[in-house]
């Protein structure tokens, strides 16, 4: 399994995932480490980093799963994912942000 995230500063890419058991419900967590690239222009205030992420889906089916992340610049955080639809291939964040603003999601 392979996950990517794109934020407006950067894309990450996982390098190592596992499914773990979950304590609060009855679908295992999805834990990953991840290599985040910073964006051209962001690197001037951003550097590459490493860091690990646990997303929690309540069921098999969720529309929204929650989750944390730390990295080696010493951030943490809490991440919420909402789905928008099934469609896959976007090369970037804008690209995924146009098909989605476009209203295209089904």
């Amino acid at each position: 399994m392979n996950t990517r995230l794109y934020t407006e500063q950067s894309s990450s890419k996982s390098t190592a995932t596992t499914w773990l058991p979950s304590y609060e419900s009855l679908v295992d967590n999805l834990t990953f480490m991840c290599d985040n690239m910073p964006k051209v222009s962001e690197s001037h205030i951003n550097v590459r980093s490493s860091g690990a992420c646990n997303l929690m889906p309540a069921s098999l089916t969720p529309t929204e799963i929650e989750g944390s992340y730390f990295t080696d610049r010493f951030t943490k955080g809490d991440v919420v994912l909402t789905f928008v639809d099934r469609s896959t291939g976007y090369a970037s964040f804008a690209a995924a942000t146009t098909h989605v603003e476009s209203g295209a999601s089904g």
